[in-house]
């Protein structure tokens, strides 16, 4: 009863029907309830209370369970969930009254949704065998067992600092007797810092490899120096306590190792089970190497993948609608699928799709027996689906409407002033001003100096900080940088980071951008609220007309 429509142009309307809890709560809502009781009414069919729970007790898998049982607790979150449970069973009664049914494209998309979902049963009921045996287990474990210890836990504390003068100013404190904790609790930065720094018993492969590495030097109740950690943070540790590593046992190990081998074992069943399909159809695979061109003329367009044998009769799958698919594939990782080993399993897993959905079509009423819920759930999403689509498609937006959505929006369409700077970062205002000095009679120095004294990882590159907007540096860094003219060298500055020089290289304005540009962006955004409107509307009118009715003295 839950489904997702997809629209034309790209735009995707959600029609939200609640996931439901697993738990039947009603008994504790009324402990007068009877399961006959009408919670809600409408023309051509009602409600009952053992209507309701019976829903819930369907959608007893649902993820998301416990949240809708949290909210079924609420009066208003009943109603919510009868509301849209009464609005699925009134579509379809629309659906039946309207005359879709006798429509071909519906029947068409039935079976062929019907199809596909067999098909990813039948997968997913041959993966469930991919299971490690015990003796599988074992030798893994046993080739494996360095893999299975548990690294080594530090209990410690830590203050983390903004500069390196003051992480050593804390540091003499600790070392003059005062307390660890308090300074932790009043100067560090760190999230730990309301629990004095108490971090707790942290496996050594989740600590910073450079803390680590002081831990490991530490005696327990012993404080460090102050570290340098590379995001220019100033950390100091104290080390509470270790606890040693061991080796995990079989039993300890094993839900790892089995999601470990899991992955392979699927890929076999699979390769098995498909292997066997195609078998059984006499498959003829050919011109798959087309699919690895860059560039397809139109004869390898109309070229056929395979051949093979269903129900006595000799099939054929055409090349084209996998070409398609293959467009879908993000540009990047194209290379790698579209060559060797992985060519054929894509090309053999989409002709055993193909092959299987044709066999599920042509013996429906044989599957129909077979998985009645699951064909009675494709006609209900199928049905819901296609009123809701065509009370979407009706949306329009005008070129009046459009244009003035732009007029009355134009800060939308305004891109703000981008800067491009390069900076140094020190710690002391003397040494920026003593760098700043010759900088002014060497300005040609800027990224040598930058890469020889920058405290931020931008010195390795000169200091270059590229393009950003004002509002995403610190006020101070963006204050100066705007008032700047293109080339000048200003500074120093101080920020939260500690002093800069900052060099500006270009300054585009901020700018309108053409309406023509967003144009269509702009009409798909408009067109999905339309689209969501509509729908709304729709549903309430048809409560309206269904004259639906909450008996809400019963919830």
């Amino acid at each position: 009863m839950f489904s997702v429509f997809k629209q034309r142009r790209g735009v995707e309307i959600f029609f939200y029907f609640m996931f439901l809890s697993a738990f039947i709560l009603s008994s504790r809502v009324n402990l007068l309830a009877s399961p006959d009781d009408v919670l809600a009414t409408y023309d051509g069919g009602r409600l009952t209370r053992g209507d309701v729970e019976g829903e819930l007790a369907r959608v007893a898998s649902v993820p998301q369970g416990e949240t809708i049982a949290r909210q079924y607790q609420t009066k208003e979150g009943r109603e919510s969930f009868i509301r849209q449970f009464a609005d699925v069973l009134m579509l379809q009664l629309y659906f039946d009254k309207a005359g879709f049914a006798a429509r071909p494209e519906y029947k068409a998309a039935v079976k062929d949704l019907f199809a596909s979902q067999v098909v990813q049963v039948s997968v997913s009921e041959k993966m469930k065998q991919a299971i490690p045996s015990e003796a599988q287990i074992k030798e893994y474990y046993e080739q494996n067992k360095e893999d299975f210890v548990a690294p080594d836990r530090y209990n410690y504390q830590d203050i983390a600092l903004d500069t390196e003068a003051e992480a050593k100013k804390i540091k003499k404190e600790i070392d003059s007797g005062k307390s660890f904790l308090a300074l932790a609790k009043t100067h560090s930065i760190s999230k730990t810092a309301d629990s004095a720094g108490d971090k707790g018993y942290v496996p050594a492969d989740q600590i910073d490899s450079q803390i680590l590495a002081n831990l490991m030097s530490l005696s327990n109740g012993e404080v460090s120096n102050p570290i340098k950690l590379d995001d220019n943070l100033h950390v100091i540790v104290k080390l509470i306590g270790k606890m040693e590593g061991k080796q995990q046992t079989l039993q300890e190990s094993r839900n790892t190792i089995e999601r470990i081998l899991a992955p392979e074992l699927q890929k076999q069943v699979l390769s098995t089970f498909i292997e066997k399909t195609l078998k059984e159809a006499s498959c003829e695979i050919m011109n798959a190497e087309i699919l690895a061109k860059s560039e397809l003329t139109d004869k390898d367009k109309e070229a056929v993948l395979c051949t093979y044998k269903l129900n006595g009769k000799e099939e054929s799958i055409p090349i084209a609608p996998l070409l398609a698919q293959l467009e879908q594939i993000p540009p990047m990782i194209r290379p790698q699928i579209m060559h060797g080993q992985a060519l054929g399993e894509l090309v053999n897993q989409y002709v055993f799709a193909m092959i299987s959905a044709k066999n599920v079509s042509e013996n429906i009423d044989a599957y129909k027996a077979k998985h009645p819920v699951l064909y009675g759930n494709v006609e209900t999403q199928l049905k819901v689906q296609m009123v809701m689509q065509e009370v979407a498609d009706k949306a329009t937006v005008s070129p009046q409407e459009l244009e003035a959505y732009y007029a009355q929006n134009l800060i939308q369409f305004t891109q703000p002033e981008v800067l491009n700077a390069s900076h140094i970062l020190v710690e002391d205002e003397k040494e920026a001003q003593k760098h700043l000095a010759v900088l002014k009679k060497n300005p040609e120095k800027f990224a040598e100096i930058a890469g020889a004294v920058s405290k931020c990882p931008s010195g390795k590159q000169g200091g270059d900080l590229g393009e950003f907007t004002p509002e995403t540096m610190v006020r101070e860094f963006s204050e100066a940088a705007l008032k700047a003219e293109k080339g000048a060298i200003v500074g120093p500055v101080k920020t939260q980071f500690g002093y800069h020089i900052i060099r500006l290289n270009d300054k585009k304005p901020a700018s309108l951008i053409p309406l023509e540009e967003v144009r269509e962006q702009l009409e798909m955004h408009l067109i999905q609220g339309k689209q969501a409107e509509a729908v709304e509307n729709f549903i309430v009118q048809m409560e309206k007309d269904f004259n639906f009715k909450i008996h809400t003295e019963k919830l």
